[in-house]
């Protein structure tokens, strides 16, 4: 869903969703210069308190205030220049309305935020990861006592290469993951400095642990349109986003889209999804015929060995063309089995009277997923849907005014949370899981100029 949004605000400010456009700012004085890889800047070593769920906290004297309660999700809202981390309870309660924004300063910061910050899939209890993605290239690690991990840059060295960083897990406090969106076109760039891969770092240093999982392999070339609409030869890169554990194995979605994401020549490769074996770091893939642009995928709530992967289509037509997309997208429920993956459900919009529900999709549990159909700018607003895989059925839960406002949501238990950025009144919508789903009273969270984006678990 990225590269549409990254389109779509290339022609207007304002088109979003979490998966924001790819602004130039947020490098500070001692980023510009690049560096090597695994460059990073840590806190100071800390003892241990009694109780710390981590044993990285405190990492060291705190740079941000402490957090009162118990955090359950993590807010990112912002304008594409600026943003902002707001913190709530499980109840969705704010505990701290503006943590960590564009204008937090302090030593030790390599970095501030830009305005394409998210949330990654797992880190460690007690602390939030934050991804400061295109032409930033940083994942941060902070305590909820507000003292600073590290920050670790994952750029090439001498900073021409963006690997444009999509997804962090945190396995424990010395082993975690980072998927890297883009490939390095650098002749002879080293081995770590590749990207379209899995890099792996140690949370203890925030440094990298020199280990990487290979995904080139599932780029090449797809038959494709041109500018004149013509059969012409597409290069794609595999672009790996969302990274999901499961036991010992991770499950990584790839984007299969154009190296040239702006060029006039389009086309994609089968949605595929990859299963990196923790213990050799061997790499298994499935194929989704017919499906395209399938990098987001998630956990199943109440299943551990089953993901969601989200397959928002793509048109070798172009981003106008609704019926190419939507002939090429769906969702699709897996199961892990003996380190491979299964299809149990696939649900595709090809139908001309579904809704194309697949932006931003939330996992409920079982066959219910909950997504955005984006509105078309001119008759309808961003709509949010109930889908059920198995039968079909959807239901409309939410429509607003305005296109590409409805962000990425999350669920905890019986709560749901969905970020609302419409320009007259943004705010968090809460919705309670049941047999049915139904509209709580919805509350503003963060300053009004950064409306809320996105929202994940901790």
């Amino acid at each position: 869903m990225r590269w549409m949004v990254w389109m779509c605000a290339l022609a207007m400010v304002g088109c979003g969703d979490d998966d924001g456009p790819a602004p130039d700012g947020g490098v500070d004085a001692a980023m510009t210069d690049g560096g090597d890889l695994d460059g990073g800047v840590q806190g100071d070593a800390g003892d241990e308190d009694a109780g710390t769920p981590s044993t990285l906290c405190p990492a060291g004297d705190a740079i941000l205030d402490p957090v009162s309660g118990t955090p359950a999700f993590v807010v990112v809202g912002g304008d594409y220049t600026s943003s902002v981390v707001s913190l709530l309870a499980a109840d969705g309660t704010v505990l701290v309305d503006s943590w960590i924004d564009s204008g937090t300063t302090a030593p030790g910061l390599v970095t501030t935020l830009s305005g394409d910050v998210v949330i990654p899939t797992r880190t460690l209890d007690g602390t939030v990861a934050l991804i400061d993605r295109f032409m930033t290239d940083v994942v941060s690690l902070w305590c909820l006592d507000g003292s600073l991990v590290g920050q670790l840059r994952v750029r090439g060295a001498g900073g021409s290469f963006s690997s444009n960083p999509t997804d962090v897990v945190v396995v424990d406090e010395n082993e975690g993951w980072i998927s890297r969106y883009e490939q390095n076109l650098a002749a002879g760039a080293p081995e770590l400095d590749r990207g379209s891969d899995l890099v792996g770092f140690d949370p203890s240093t925030m440094t990298t642990d020199g280990r990487r999982v290979d995904l080139t392999a599932f780029g090449g070339n797809v038959t494709g349109l041109d500018g004149e609409g013509e059969e012409t030869n597409v290069a794609v890169w595999p672009r790996p986003s969302s990274i999901v554990p499961a036991s010992d194995l991770l499950v990584v979605g790839l984007d299969r889209i154009p190296a040239d994401l702006f060029g006039t020549a389009r086309g994609a490769g089968e949605g595929t999804v990859v299963v990196v074996d923790l213990a050799d770091l061997s790499v298994t893939s499935l194929e989704l015929e017919g499906l395209r642009n399938c990098g987001r995928v998630q956990a199943i709530p109440g299943a551990e060995d089953e993901v969601l992967v989200s397959c928002a289509g793509y048109s070798n037509v172009g981003f106008a063309d609704t019926p190419g997309v939507r002939a090429t997208a769906g969702l699709v429920r897996l199961r892990v089995v003996d380190g491979e993956l299964e299809v149990v459900t696939r649900w595709e919009a090809n139908d001309d009277e579904a809704l194309l529900a697949t932006s931003g999709a939330v996992a409920l549990g079982g066959d219910r997923v909950v997504g955005v159909a984006a509105g078309d700018f001119a008759t309808v607003g961003d709509r949010l849907v109930l889908t059920n895989l198995s039968t079909g059925a959807q239901t409309t839960l939410l429509t607003v005014d305005e296109s590409f406002v409805l962000g990425s949501g999350a669920v905890l238990g019986n709560l749901l949370l969905w970020p609302d950025a419409t320009s007259t009144d943004p705010v968090m919508r809460r919705f309670t899981v049941g047999d049915t789903l139904t509209e709580g009273e919805s509350f503003e969270v963060g300053p009004a100029t950064l409306p809320p984006r996105g929202v994940s678990t901790l």
